[in-house]
């Protein structure tokens, strides 16, 4: 059972930064809770103005005062629109933690800019392949061990804009990739985010944690490409995309339901450039220092084999493209 003593506080609040975009309030209200089955059961009311989408921010401390942030959540969680009985799942188990003992739970309602996340449960998969390039080498087995959110879609322009005030890319289109941004301006990016959202979540994803959610995670079937072995059904390459990019989403999901991790745009990684070690590895984050920045999928300029889910590029973390952008991970 709960325990009894368990008091749910929910407020809201947003930033105001000088961003081009509109901010509506959105509050939480009518909550109620349950444990069931292993899970922190909370069920929510969120109300405010439709059209709006919000993020909503877990704190829970526990009768020894510890304060933590639920990570293993699954339901209403990001992006949630106004309306009734919305829910979220906690799994403190998973996390190491007990059930019971939570005397605080705080949500925040964050206002969203649109950018949709997919869970990516943690595993060990082979990372590389012996079949590419010299830097492709070896196929080595890598852990990780915890779970992340990663962008549904590459950052788009109009979300760019939303952030940044500004939009370089070449293709213009508020549904299609920013491109021609550096390594440095994805990090501003997502300094910017994480400022707007109140958190320090926001990130880009590992090298490894790139190559395990293009190959579909948990539910991976050994994919050339990340979603098919045919790269017409998942990526828009130079074969298909008429020397320009494409809105995102344009071509199959793939096992995850994530889109455009082979072709659209390159997309940077958090890693710097080094050679892969043949041992086994858990959660790695690539050299400590480095000259080049990774980037991984492939774009539309590049033919199909630039697409696979092993093959590695890099760059200068200065340099800008028209066929480079990135997405986002969320801890």
């Amino acid at each position: 059972m709960m325990d009894n003593k368990l008091l749910f506080v929910f407020t809201w609040c947003f930033a105001l930064h000088l961003f081009p975009l509109n901010v509506f309030a959105q509050t939480v209200s009518n909550i109620r809770v349950e444990a069931k089955g292993g899970r922190v059961v909370i069920t929510y009311d969120l109300d405010g103005t439709q059209g709006e989408k919000c993020d909503i921010n877990l704190a829970a401390k526990n009768n020894n005062g510890e304060t933590v942030t639920p990570f293993v959540l699954a339901g209403d969680v990001l992006g949630v629109s106004p309306g009734k009985n919305k829910w979220i799942w906690w799994e403190p188990q998973l996390e190491g933690r007990v059930l019971t003992g939570w005397t605080t739970v705080t949500a925040t309602a964050i206002v969203n800019i649109g950018m949709e996340l997919v869970f990516v449960q943690p595993r060990t998969f082979q990372m590389g392949s012996d079949d590419g390039t010299e830097g492709e080498k070896p196929i080595h087995p890598v852990t990780i061990s915890k779970p992340f959110y990663i962008g549904k879609y590459e950052v788009t322009q109009k979300q760019w804009r939303d952030v940044m005030g500004t939009n370089q890319s070449e293709y213009q289109g508020d549904n299609r990739p920013v491109e021609n941004v550096s390594w440095d301006d994805a990090q501003e990016f997502i300094r910017k985010l994480n400022e707007k959202q109140g958190t320090g979540k926001y990130r880009l994803p590992t090298e490894a944690e790139w190559e395990f959610a293009a190959r579909g995670g948990t539910q991976g079937h050994g994919y050339k490409f990340s979603g098919s072995s045919n790269v017409a059904d998942v990526a828009v390459s130079s074969e298909n995309s008429g020397d320009e990019t494409k809105p995102v989403g344009s071509k199959r999901p793939n096992e995850l339901g994530i889109y455009d991790m082979s072709g659209n745009v390159w997309e940077w990684c958090q890693d710097w450039y080094g050679a892969y070690g043949g041992s086994d590895e858990l959660d790695p984050k690539g050299p400590t220092s480095g000259t080049n920045r990774v980037l991984r999928g492939g774009s539309f300029l590049n033919y199909d084999n630039y697409c696979l889910v092993a093959l590695r590029n890099l760059s200068a973390p200065y340099a800008r493209r028209l066929n480079v952008g990135f997405r986002c991970v969320r801890d």
